[in-house]
C-alpha cells in the first residue's frame, strides 16, 4: 500500500468509533466475500505444484510435476 493511501485512511478513521468502525468493516468483508465467491480455480497445474509446496511434497523452485 502506498504511503499516500495510508496517510488518507489514517486521516479518515481519526475519531471512528468502534461501532462505526465495526458497521464499516462488515460492509467491506461482505464486499470482499461477494466478489471472492466469484472466484475459480482455473489452473490445475499450478494448484498441484501449490499443494505439494505446502505439504512438502516438493520444494518452490522444483518446477517439475
Amino acid at each position: 500500500m502506498e504511503k499516500e493511501k495510508v496517510a488518507v485512511i489514517a486521516e479518515q478513521l481519526t475519531g471512528l468509533t468502534s461501532s462505526e468502525w465495526t458497521r464499516i468493516k462488515q460492509v467491506v468483508d461482505t464486499e470482499f466475500n461477494y466478489r471472492a465467491a466469484k472466484v475459480t480455480l482455473d489452473d490445475p497445474k499450478e494448484l498441484k505444484r501449490r499443494l505439494g509446496v505446502e505439504f512438502n511434497l516438493r520444494r518452490f523452485a522444483d518446477k517439475s510435476d
